[in-house]
């Protein structure tokens, strides 16, 4: 027969499982949070590479690319930093189709734009443009300021 000592009581149990329960609810939401952290490091890295070759281009051709009506990243600037469909290219010239890789002088006719990535990641879309040239977030999808 057991003795007395030789078992964990019901009491006992209930706490050991109620202090795991305790640490695992304070572990998974920093989990997502540490995911969130490393999304919004991405997007602000990708931005960023898009604003230097942006500049770049900015540089060679006295003016920034034009954008497209799907507000796809143009080709030019893809071509230097390949991102997804989820990054897109608003400036305050239009042209009807992308470069498809030769990009003409009148390409270049744009003097504001603004890269942001269209999907929130924290409630807020990343974005970059020609004011200031640094990642800014907002509630809402970014526009060009007239």
């Amino acid at each position: 027969m057991l003795k007395k000592e030789d078992a964990f009581t019901l009491i006992e149990l209930m706490i050991v499982i109620s202090v795991i329960g305790i640490l695992i609810g304070m572990v998974i939401p920093n989990g997502a949070k540490v995911q969130q952290k490393a999304d919004e490091t991405v997007i602000k890295y990708h931005l960023n590479l898009l604003e230097n070759f942006n500049q770049a281009l900015k540089g060679e051709y006295g003016r920034y690319p034009n954008s497209v009506r799907s507000r796809a990243i143009p080709d030019v600037l893809r071509d230097y930093a390949p991102v997804d469909s989820s990054y897109k290219y608003v400036s305050d010239n239009l042209d009807d189709q992308n470069f498809n890789n030769n990009p003409t002088d009148d390409s270049f006719d744009s003097s504001n734009y603004i890269i942001y990535y269209d999907l929130k990641v924290g409630g807020q879309y990343y974005y970059i443009d020609d004011l200031d040239k640094r990642v800014k977030r907002s509630k809402e999808i970014p526009t060009l300021s007239n």
